[in-house]
């Protein structure tokens, strides 16, 4: 696979793909069909925590299960902060970010700790 901005490696025995200029790995995830959503038994699990309301409040959107098929993607092999994201993709924005002040502290944290390379 050839990938604009991605160089092709092998880490542990197997094919990645390194960002040029951020160095995050990343992995393929292959074509296939995928079992996606909440089955009853995990709705039990996220039923018997005593914050369930949070975790159930979208829940009718993620059943019922069902069989899904995606194409190849890359995906990311550790997750990314928000900060992370911005430091190579300025303009991105997320909705789901919680604020200004806790982004800054992110990102100020994590340029500190010599985390640039992924």
């Amino acid at each position: 696979m050839n990938f604009d901005g991605l160089t092709e490696t092998m880490v542990a025995g197997r094919p990645a793909w390194r960002h040029d200029g951020s160095g995050v790995l990343f992995r393929r995830v292959p074509v296939g069909r995928y079992r996606m959503g909440l089955s009853d038994a995990e709705m039990a699990t996220l039923s018997a925590y005593d914050d369930a309301a949070l975790l159930l409040g979208d829940a009718h959107r993620m059943r019922p299960t069902r069989t899904v098929t995606v194409e190849p993607f890359l995906m990311a092999r550790h997750p990314l902060t928000i900060a992370q994201v911005r430091h190579w993709l300025p303009d991105y924005e997320d909705d789901y970010a919680d604020g200004e002040d806790d982004d800054e502290h992110t990102a100020a944290a994590w340029r500190t700790s010599g985390s640039a390379r992924c």
